[in-house]
């Protein structure tokens, strides 16, 4: 069985689904879909009337936040769960993003983008951690597609302006 940290990721077992790019799948329980889709709409709501960071300002690509928010936090859930790490799924008002910002969204060190298409984004902030990539496998995200991870501190400082598109190692 391949370890990553120590844990051992669904990959290693039979009954892991595979897409037809050969990524592995999560299927999330009922309970796991509802709970995430919370968690998601808590965070929407929780940011209500505050101003999208710089790297959201390109409307014409944006999902709207409605369906972006539970999307995201569905995905996390589902890198947790393949990679047998804890998921807080937590949600703060705006007010008290300082205190929490450098709290990861899986474990002690893993970041988690989803993706729609194209590439991971990886941010300066991201350094010392792992970024892990995702994006929904079907309409409804109750299969969750694990793209791949990328190791940030490899990625060459000379491409860190403050976001840096990134290569994942496939899994």
């Amino acid at each position: 069985m391949t370890s990553i940290d120590g844990f051992v990721p669904l990959s290693d077992y039979d009954d892991l689904k595979m897409s037809d790019e050969g990524n592995p799948l999560v299927s999330l329980e009922r309970w796991e879909y509802e709970h995430a889709a919370a968690v998601g709409i808590r965070r929407l709501t929780a940011n209500w009337n505050k101003q999208d960071a710089g790297y959201y300002q390109n409307k014409k690509v944006l999902q709207e936040e409605r369906v972006a928010s539970p999307a995201i936090a569905m995905c996390e859930l589902a890198v947790a769960e393949y990679l047998g790490k804890y998921w807080h799924g937590s949600h703060w008002h705006a007010s008290e993003h300082e205190k929490f910002r450098d709290l990861p969204d899986v474990g002690d060190d893993i970041e988690v983008r989803r993706v729609r298409k194209g590439a991971a984004t990886v941010r300066r902030k991201d350094r010392g951690r792992t970024v892990w990539v995702a994006r929904e496998h079907d309409a409804e995200c109750r299969n969750v597609e694990i793209l791949g991870f990328v190791e940030v501190d490899s990625v060459s400082r000379a491409i860190f302006t403050d976001v840096a598109l990134a290569f994942l190692f496939r899994l």
